[in-house]
């Protein structure tokens, strides 16, 4: 008895695993999915060359705020404000 107890628990632990590890796999996919649906440009950075993504969000906050478009990366506009002077001195 004790051992057929102990294999129905290893059979149920095992199901809880593969149903987690599923429910994971379709979590993924829907966020992969829906992170392809709210993208909407895909852009050259003009300092390093490289292929970055304006989302839907971003896209709306330059419009509605009358700004172009990043002609820049994330990381190479860190870099630029930290690296370009301030317009005005400090006083």
């Amino acid at each position: 008895m004790r051992e057929e107890e102990w294999l129905k628990q290893k059979r149920e632990k095992q199901e809880k695993i593969f149903q987690n590890a599923n429910n994971l796999r379709i979590y993924l996919d829907r966020k992969n999915e829906n992170k392809s649906h709210h993208i909407y440009k895909y852009l050259f950075c003009k300092d390093c060359g490289k292929e970055f993504e304006i989302t839907m969000g971003e896209c709306n906050f330059f419009l509605s705020n009358n700004l172009d478009l990043p002609k820049r990366c994330n990381k190479c506009r860190i870099i630029k404000d930290f690296t370009t002077p301030p317009k005005t001195p400090y006083h």
